[in-house]
């Protein structure tokens, strides 16, 4: 029996690593998109803590030529007026087949009342559809 290697097309990168967000704009990693047509982007939180009257969180992906992405822009926004009071996670489908190169995600918690509320959040890109062929290496089996 042979399997044939087709991971080539897929790659996960860190929108941002574990976080503790007290209401200040969190800006994720530049991530190199370079023939990835799309990605799935991923987002957990934990509960608020300081018991905020509403926890709500704004993610949204910028693109752009720059490595350093000096000329950003919002290419897609996601989870507008998304509750994160409660812990869960969310998790977006995006056709980056429009973007620029160089994408990154930036999150934005807004709070109302509560003691110095918080929440633990982390975020990662799934890029796949990759628009190279894949190594089409042949794994062998026992």
């Amino acid at each position: 029996m042979s399997i044939v290697n087709r991971m080539g097309r897929m790659t996960a990168a860190k929108g941002f690593p574990s976080t503790l967000s007290d209401g200040t704009v969190i800006t994720g990693a530049v991530v190199d998109r370079l023939g990835y047509q799309s990605a799935l982007v991923t987002f957990s939180y934990e509960a608020s803590t300081g018991t905020p009257t509403t926890a709500t969180a704004s993610l949204i992906i910028e693109d752009g030529d720059n490595s350093g992405l000096s000329d950003n822009a919002t290419f897609a926004t996601f989870a507008t007026v998304k509750d994160i009071k409660t812990a869960g996670i969310a998790q977006y489908y995006v056709d980056l087949s429009k973007a620029k190169r160089y994408v990154r995600i930036v999150e934005d918690t807004t709070y109302t009342d509560g003691t110095t509320p918080k929440n633990q959040l982390c975020s990662s890109i799934i890029l796949f559809d990759k628009d190279v062929d894949a190594d089409t290496t042949t794994v062998y089996g026992r």
